[in-house]
This record gives structure tokens, sequence and C-alpha cells, in this order.
């Protein structure tokens, strides 16, 4: 397997911006209330847990995926913003899109739900796989 230069601080801003729209995309004004129904939560349910464990668990999640995606885009060759949104595209389809789908038909989760939590996935790694294309 070809080394790969992996730069932290593309991997870290792209963990970041997981973070931020994450933080836009489950607000109250965007899909949060929708979500919140459609997984059969409410409000007392969501307020037991900790919120900085989530965090924290969230950024460790979402730096491990921007690392992996950052070895996924130096394999790829990716170096241009369409090349970074097609890497980011093709992980999300191949590795999360696909593979959770599995959740609706044997969880008997909601294609809401799905639908919801897909899109944020989708964008994250496109923005990810543009940051990690373009900053070497």
């Amino acid at each position: 397997m070809p080394q790969i230069d992996i730069n932290v601080w593309a991997v870290l801003l792209s963990t970041v911006i997981f973070m931020v729209i994450g933080s836009v995309w489950y607000s109250p004004k965007v899909f949060y209330n929708t979500w919140i129904k459609a997984n059969g939560l409410d409000e007392e349910k969501i307020k037991t847990g900790s919120p900085m464990k989530s965090m924290g668990g969230m950024f460790v999640g979402a730096f491990i995926t921007s690392y992996i995606l950052a070895h996924v885009v130096g394999y790829a060759q990716a170096n241009t913003f369409v090349e970074g949104l097609q890497t980011g595209f093709w992980m999300w389809l191949g590795f999360i899109g696909a593979v959770t789908i599995s959740e609706v038909l044997f969880a008997q989760r909601s294609w809401k739900v799905w639908g919801i939590t897909n899109g944020y996935n989708l964008i994250a790694l496109l923005c990810a796989g543009v940051i990690l294309a373009l900053w070497k």
C-alpha cells in the first residue's frame, strides 16, 4: 500500500466541520424536532443524557472518519474540488448510505430517520472530502 501523507490540520478542520454541520442539522430550526419524533424520543429522555459525553464521542467519531477519509482521498489521488466531492460521495454511498438501509428494513426505523441521519452524513462527508482533497 502506498504511503499517504496526512495533513493533520485538514483532518482537524474536517472534524470541526462535521461538528458544525451536525449542530446546525440537528438544531430545533432544522431537523431536531422531526428527528426526535421519528425516533420516538422525548425532551426528558434527551435531557437525561450527558451532553459533554455525547459531544466528546461525536468528536472522536468525526476525527476517525476524517482521518480515514484522508487516506482514501490520498489513495484516490483526489486533488480538486470535484474529486473531493466524488470521494466523499462514494464513501457515503458504500459505507454509510447502503449499510444503514438495514436499520430501516430490520430494526423498523423510519425512512424519515434514515433520510435525516444520512443527509447529515452525506453533506459532512462531501465537505470533508473537499477539504481533504484541496488542503494537502
